[in-house]
């Protein structure tokens, strides 16, 4: 499963996901004969990005089968569909046929529109995904207040509450990596945020103490590990194409983007292992 968050204030609008990919052990062998060894060990330790940016101002989210994703995108790239209602109406067609095992979120610069197998919504925030993420989600914004935000210069009040809000979102979904009441979401926090109509992924910076983490057959590496359990530095770039970072550790690059060879994975983002920044921003 997964949990994705998309909402908007103050006409922004912002979409956070995870990136653990929830594999049963009787399945890991079965991706293994599709992948590549390099292909499978990559998506294995590193997860994928639930968040495409389909076009400049157009971002599609997934939460569920990852096939069934893979094959949303390929219909919309194969026939190079840029119409929301397209997509939107793509997206509810795959719902019914597939019994509601997967939703999507399909952003523009304006709206949300929520797909499931009950309809299309245009709606102000949407959450799709594992259920008891999304209470425990909503049950740390009932307990906890926002960081303090400090501000240069005057900003007015309304301002101040709508990104105490935004602030107490993104702590609630970082919450839920770490959280061991659920085990369908993990890895890290994927922020995308569209501003002056395009979008981009945001950039952050991780570090933590250096410790080995020792993973058992299908365990994805924990981005957002501690002292205790093992960490390490990661840096991520500002990106309005592909979710690429940096591990300072291993002097090695991350980015997520398409072209595995197997074709009910091809077009989904997947983690690839390079040596410069170039080769994160190159197709």
């Amino acid at each position: 499963m997964s949990f994705i968050y998309a909402h908007k204030y103050n006409n922004t609008i912002t979409i956070l996901s995870d990136t653990k990919p929830t594999i049963s052990p009787n399945d890991i062998s079965k991706l293994e004969k599709r992948f590549t060894d390099t292909e499978a060990y990559n998506f294995l330790k590193y997860g994928i990005i639930k968040t495409v940016i389909y076009r400049p101002n157009i971002t599609i989210s997934s939460a569920g089968e990852i096939e069934h994703f893979n094959e949303l995108l390929k219909f919309l790239y194969t026939n190079n569909v840029d119409d929301v209602k397209s997509i939107t109406s793509e997206a509810f067609n795959l719902c019914f046929k597939y019994g509601g095992d997967t939703d999507f979120i399909v952003t523009t610069e304006e709206n949300i529109y929520e797909v499931t197998e009950k309809g299309i919504k245009n709606v102000l925030s949407s959450w799709i995904g594992d259920v008891d993420a999304y209470i425990e989600f909503n049950r740390f914004k009932e307990n906890n207040t926002p960081n303090e935000i400090y501000y240069i210069g005057d900003v007015s009040e309304n301002i101040r509450e709508l990104d105490k809000e935004k602030s107490l979102v993104d702590e609630a979904f970082k919450s839920l990596i770490n959280n061991p009441k659920i085990n369908t979401v993990g890895g890290f926090v994927v922020r995308c945020i569209c501003e002056d109509g395009k979008y981009k992924f945001l950039g952050s910076y991780t570090s933590t103490f250096v410790k080995p983490q020792i993973l058992n057959p299908g365990e994805a590496l924990n981005f957002e590990s501690t002292k205790e359990d093992g960490g390490f530095t990661f840096i991520v770039a500002e990106s309005s194409k592909y979710y690429y970072g940096y591990f300072k550790q291993i002097d090695k690059f991350i980015v997520y983007k398409n072209g595995y060879s197997d074709d009910k994975y091809k077009y989904l983002s997947m983690p690839y292992i390079v040596d410069t920044e170039e080769e994160c921003i190159i197709d």
